[in-house]
């Protein structure tokens, strides 16, 4: 991944608002040049334009703003160069368009010696890494109760959105942080249905519960996305 020069950074810092400035003050000169640049954010916006949520609901007005919204989850390393090597964070992108704003997620992974991975991850505000997603969302239960939920037509089905809960005021036994509740948002075709996923983080990984509303109660939608 290139890395701007420092005329470029300054110039482009004058024209980020506040906010991100601030944000960008509190890591490192060299991870911020990297988030500064244009190449860098450039893939950010076209992995968000593959979310699913995105993809199923076409909108010729959609704009994407990146969000001054980082989190880190491996710490960026660099050579004595400042070219970076290894390191894993993710963005948020703001969107907006056919009175449908989401917030969407991208992961970027750095693996030294490969391509940048930056890929979408799910909508919203869920605080489940990668990896959970996938298994929340492909598990037998959910799965199973999709298959009777949905219209038998119905071939398709994605996450629309995500909502943190609350996380638990005690840590359990044992686990390495508070158990927390989310509010998935599930999209069959022209049918909703919200379903909620407890997450416990336990030792050495995060076990999930998901408790399932009746099949009766999937909505179909009070205003199409698709526009």
């Amino acid at each position: 991944m290139a890395i701007m020069d420092r005329t470029r950074l300054r110039l482009l810092l004058l024209l980020l608002g506040a906010s991100m400035r601030a944000a960008l003050a509190q890591i490192s000169p060299e991870f911020a040049k990297v988030l500064t640049n244009p190449g860098e954010q450039r893939m950010v916006v076209d992995a968000a334009k593959q979310s699913s949520v995105i993809l199923e609901n076409p909108c010729a007005e959609g704009k994407f703003t990146i969000a001054n919204k980082i989190a880190i989850i491996e710490a960026p390393v660099f050579d004595q160069a400042g070219t970076l090597r290894s390191g894993s964070w993710k963005q948020v992108v703001d969107y907006t368009g056919c009175n449908a704003p989401r917030t969407l997620n991208v992961l970027i992974a750095i693996v030294e010696g490969q391509r940048p991975n930056v890929r979408p991850l799910l909508p919203g505000t869920t605080m489940a890494d990668a990896r959970l997603q996938i298994d929340v969302f492909r598990s037998p239960v959910l799965q199973a109760y999709l298959r009777g939920w949905r219209d038998p037509s119905c071939t398709m089905a994605y996450v629309a959105d995500t909502a943190f809960g609350e996380k638990e005021s005690t840590t359990r036994p044992g686990a390495r942080g508070p158990a927390w509740r989310e509010t998935w948002t599930i999209a069959a075709c022209d049918r909703r249905v919200p379903v909620s996923v407890m997450f416990a983080p336990d030792s050495t990984s995060t076990t999930f519960v998901i408790a399932l509303p009746p099949a009766t109660q999937g909505e179909p939608r009070s205003t199409p996305d698709r526009q």
